[in-house]
């Protein structure tokens, strides 16, 4: 095999998965968690039907899932640093 064939696949296989990095970085970069909530509060007496305070509100949330990956993973480096700090000083 020549030198121009091995160079054209390694390149069509380093595209490719440049591609395919790409994609995964962009569905989870869409990714996110919402969270939905309606809460009625009330004060009744036992002897009427209407209460005698009430209070509602609404809680919509929502969470882009990529900073929460990425601080986690910005966590894990740190911790390992630590980890291979703290095994080199006892030598």
């Amino acid at each position: 095999m020549s030198v121009k064939k091995t160079m054209d696949k390694t390149m069509t296989t380093l595209e490719n998965a440049k591609k395919k990095t790409l994609k995964a970085y962009n569905f989870v970069n869409g990714l996110s968690v919402r969270n939905k909530a309606n809460f009625d509060l009330s004060v009744k007496h036992d002897k009427s039907i209407v209460p005698l305070w009430k209070y509602g509100f609404g809680y919509n949330k929502e969470i882009r899932v990529m900073p929460v990956i990425l601080c986690m993973i910005a966590a894990m480096i740190a911790v390992c640093t630590a980890m291979k700090i703290g095994n080199n000083s006892d030598k």
